[in-house]
């Protein structure tokens, strides 16, 4: 098994661990492009070698499954995983970035369900949950 591979399966276990949906965590005043409905948001680093393999594999598919659900897909990414932990590292962002770590640790690819400016779910290596979990909480709504 090549060490990608190796690599790719412990982040996607650990996001699938890290996945929960129990108690939204606040996050001070959210960027107005998620203070009201759905979106999900990708936050990443340019030097991390998962979050590369998202970015050229996944992203375009994740954004045509979100823009069919009609959730915003908001992609954040800073240069260097040794800025993660960096106070005010993702901007305006930061507060979710904030929130999402506190729920599911300092991992990249990170991916987050952003409710009316709340953190709902969040995963890391793997969108697929906090998409789901958006998609039922938008349709079980109307």
């Amino acid at each position: 098994m090549s060490k990608f591979i190796a690599l790719s399966l412990m982040v996607g276990l650990v996001g699938y661990y890290a996945y929960d949906q129990a108690q939204p965590a606040p996050v001070g005043e959210p960027p107005e492009s998620v203070r009201q409905g759905y979106s999900i948001v990708y936050f990443g680093t340019h030097d991390c070698p998962a979050c590369k393999h998202f970015t050229r594999k996944y992203m375009s598919d994740v954004e045509g499954r979100t823009g069919r659900l009609g959730i915003p897909f908001i992609a954040r990414e800073i240069d260097s995983l040794r800025g993660l932990r960096r106070s005010g590292s993702f901007g305006e962002f930061d507060g979710l970035w904030r929130a999402a770590s506190a729920k599911a640790g300092y991992g990249v690819p990170s991916f987050a369900f952003v409710k009316d400016g709340r953190v709902m779910a969040v995963s890391t290596g793997n969108w697929d949950p906090v998409v789901t979990a958006a998609a039922r909480d938008k349709f079980a709504s109307n």
